[in-house]
């Protein structure tokens, strides 16, 4: 049985191999501050002993970067103070903490941004219905203010130049903050995502979806900030709009989406899929493959991890560390769980353990 995913990770010195992943709890005040009962689930979750920990997607602006009623928010230097008090106390059970950045793109509301909702290109957001989506008379609706998703509005290149500085400046705060590195989200169709994706990126201007000027500008003049920083990235075929996105290179290439985010200075992958290491919708090939194929750099595999076999089969495909995003919402003691299952269960015919006790 392979317990490699206790051992620790040489590339930032975590104490394990186990990632807490962001997942979006809605438990903030209206200015975006995280409540007590939102505080008590991350040190509930650090005392627990996970090695990395990374906070929940963060809007970078309190209007159209807002995808959610209650969600956090960090872009000024109140968040900073108060996320500053609440590192030290998680930082005090030997875990590293990133935070995640973000801008919901077209999967908001105006009812939530008080203003237009913004993309890289005037397309409205497919059909799915998800927990997040609800339908309502054959219309798509945001599941806390009943309200339709529309078509959003096609960003200025001024008003991108303003996002990146937006970015910049949370990246910046974070560090001051005393954040152990910060988190880019480019994945489940948010505005990053929807920046690398020509199926959504309709410019013909320098932001075209090949060029990647968006994420080359913000993490290029973020790399002063983040010397010895952990600088992830979350990347995704699958989008909240659309769990079956097919793979076709022509539009979203990850390959050399890859390549270049190594380069312009990403030091950690996170590779966000349904299923972590099932081959991707329209090729033979997990996004963790691909990913490890395209990068020397560590890789996080997330998506619905639930066996022995699975972990085996990821660190066979390159994966580095491993997060347990639902298992750790329902249980604050995963980590010591999943040990235990691990040294006392030790045969195959127990390959699936329980997650919620």
């Amino acid at each position: 049985m392979n317990n490699k995913i206790f051992e620790t990770d040489k590339f930032f010195n975590l104490k394990n191999k186990i990632v807490l992943p962001p997942m979006t709890r809605c438990l903030c005040t209206k200015k975006g501050f995280p409540t007590k009962k939102l505080q008590d689930y991350y040190i509930n979750r650090a005392r627990n002993n996970f090695g990395l920990i990374i906070i929940e997607s963060a809007a970078i602006n309190n209007s159209d970067a807002l995808g959610y009623k209650n969600g956090l928010q960090f872009h000024n230097s109140q968040h900073a103070k108060k996320w500053s008090k609440l590192l030290k106390k998680l930082k005090a059970y030997n875990c590293k903490v990133i935070i995640q950045l973000y801008h919901a793109g077209r999967l908001t509301v105006k009812e939530l941004t008080n203003k237009k909702v913004v993309s890289s290109s005037s397309i409205k957001p497919e059909n799915q219905v998800s927990f997040w989506r609800r339908s309502n008379r054959k219309k798509i609706i945001h599941f806390q203010t009943k309200s339709e998703f529309k078509e959003p509005t096609k960003l200025k290149i001024k008003e991108i130049k303003k996002l990146e500085q937006s970015f910049i400046n949370s990246i910046k705060l974070a560090i001051q903050a005393g954040f152990d590195g910060v988190e880019l989200h480019g994945a489940h169709g948010y505005l990053l995502h929807s920046f690398l994706d020509g199926r959504i990126n309709k410019r013909l201007d320098v932001y075209n979806y090949k060029n990647l000027l968006f994420l080359k500008n913000i993490i290029t003049k973020s790399k002063k900030h983040m010397s010895n920083k952990i600088f992830s990235i979350r990347l995704s075929l699958h989008r909240v709009d659309n769990s079956f996105v097919k793979y076709e290179s022509r539009f979203f290439d990850i390959k050399k989406i890859i390549k270049k985010l190594d380069r312009f200075g990403i030091n950690l992958f996170h590779s966000s899929e349904i299923k972590a290491g099932n081959k991707l919708f329209g090729t033979k090939k997990s996004l963790t493959q691909i990913i490890r194929e395209n990068t020397k750099k560590p890789i996080i595999a997330c998506g619905s991890i639930s066996n022995h076999n699975q972990i085996n089969q990821l660190i066979k495909q390159g994966a580095n560390l491993f997060a347990f995003g639902r298992s750790a919402f329902a249980n604050k003691n995963f980590v010591r769980t999943l040990k235990f299952k691990l040294e006392f269960k030790n045969n195959f015919s127990y390959n699936r353990w329980k997650i919620y006790n």
